[in-house]
């Protein structure tokens, strides 16, 4: 008795042909919707979108393969397990190419437009990866605490990525966020260690007829007021990154940089407690013969920063303070 086909096997009404094996997770046409890739828990079966016939099973993922999407081109599938990587294979031979992996299960992914990025979500954060070399191009960070990105998309375009957060917002970003605006760091003194501002907040600023002003400020300094003045969250990131590079790289006292000597990071408090999105929040900690960076905004005159750093010392019992200011006031010099 010749043994059942069971791709033809009590099919539903309208149905063609049963594809796959084991549990389906999850299915995607390539572009020219000649072929499907079914994402199941033996790996990657590949088909012909017409006839049902099975060309190729791609394993070796390490783990139950659950999501997975082509290439804009075609040329290759990225997919999710549930070993905490992505893993990109060539659409044809089945050649395991890049693994990104991550710290935790990713929940979600999308190609950009041009194919040349991968977008990754994973334990709330959104990571974008390079391709062809898989190197992790950007970090996308919810400020607040536990407000994890639950969503991700790219416009059509390829020059915004949105994402849906856990608190019901939508935050747009826009590409290449990640590339550093040009700043000019001047050192501040006062009665702390040492201090840094990282860049002039306006270059000019005149008066209009109608009262208003007409300002110009400096990349950085436009960044900073996008997110104070205009609850732009999307300038959270880069404004983030160059503060961490310059720490990283360049804030140094008597030859040594102070990163690894900094215990903890301590913001102004705000000024207008009626803001209703407040960058920063002050949590209390015990801070004791420690070394601690106070980060503000804008240095201005200094006597914010300076009682500021005047309590650390006298009640905190703080051993060395550093300041940081992302921007300050002109200068005669500038």
């Amino acid at each position: 008795m010749p043994a059942l086909d069971y791709t033809k096997w009590k099919l539903p009404k309208g149905a063609k042909v049963r594809l796959g094996k084991g549990y389906i997770n999850d299915i995607a046409y390539s572009p020219d919707s000649s072929r499907l890739a079914v994402a199941s828990s033996i790996g990657i079966w590949i088909y012909d979108a017409g006839t049902g016939e099975e060309f190729a099973l791609f394993t070796g993922h390490g783990g139950t393969v659950e999501r997975l999407a082509y290439s804009p081109d075609g040329c290759f599938i990225a997919s999710i397990s549930d070993n905490k990587t992505v893993q990109l294979w060539d659409a044809v031979t089945g050649e395991q190419k890049i693994i990104l992996n991550h710290d935790d299960n990713v929940t979600d992914f999308l190609y950009s437009p041009d194919g040349s990025t991968i977008i990754t979500n994973s334990q709330g954060k959104v990571f974008l990866w390079n391709v062809v070399t898989g190197e992790q191009k950007a970090t996308l960070t919810e400020c607040l605490y536990n407000n994890w990105f639950l969503s991700v998309a790219y416009s059509p375009d390829g020059k915004t990525i949105a994402t849906g957060s856990r608190d019901g917002t939508v935050l747009m970003w826009e590409i290449p966020f990640h590339q550093h605006p040009d700043i000019n760091p001047q050192e501040i003194h006062g009665n702390w260690r040492a201090g840094w501002a990282l860049d002039v907040h306006t270059l000019s600023s005149r008066p209009l007829p109608s009262g208003r002003y007409d300002t110009e400020r400096t990349e950085f300094g436009e960044l900073v007021f996008q997110l104070k003045y205009r609850d732009d969250r999307t300038k959270i990131q880069p404004i983030a990154e160059v503060a961490a590079k310059f720490v990283k790289e360049k804030f140094a006292v008597d030859g040594h940089f102070v990163l690894p000597y900094i215990t903890a990071i301590i913001p102004i408090p705000p000024s207008d407690i009626n803001r209703d999105f407040q960058p920063v929040s002050v949590r209390s900690q015990d801070l004791k013969n420690r070394c601690v960076l106070l980060v503000d905004d804008l240095y201005d005159s200094g006597t914010t920063v300076t009682e500021a750093t005047k309590v650390l010392y006298e009640q905190g019992g703080v051993q060395h303070v550093l300041v940081l200011t992302l921007t300050r006031t002109r200068t005669g010099e500038d």
